[in-house]
């Protein structure tokens, strides 16, 4: 075959549809979020986040401190701790305190 027909027949096999084709005119089946939405819809169906009562709250930070998470806050530490009635200083290690609230966790 010379170079001549093989020339003219990739331009035949060019210009014939592929199974593909089909698929190209459609347009795309995602599109450029609008980071506004999601906010929007929750403040429109009124879905708030759910408040833990004191018992979750210490439950979830002993977890997170388990799993090897290091509270930055020790004011959220201490007032977990009041809220489960103990008594703790602004000047108590975080350490204590939360030795404090495992000690709380079991008698409840």
């Amino acid at each position: 075959m010379k170079a001549g027909h093989s020339l003219a027949i990739m331009r035949a096999f060019r210009n014939q549809p592929s199974k593909q084709s089909l698929f190209d005119s459609l347009p795309p089946m995602t599109s450029p979020r609008n980071p506004l939405f999601l906010p929007w819809l929750r403040r429109l169906l009124g879905v708030k986040p759910v408040a833990l009562d004191e018992i979750d709250r210490a439950r979830a930070l002993i977890r997170a401190i388990d799993a090897g998470g290091v509270p930055l806050n020790p004011a959220r530490v201490n007032a977990i701790a009041r809220d489960l009635g103990l008594e703790v200083s602004t000047r108590a290690a975080m350490e204590d305190t939360v030795q404090r609230i495992r000690a709380a966790l079991t008698r409840v």
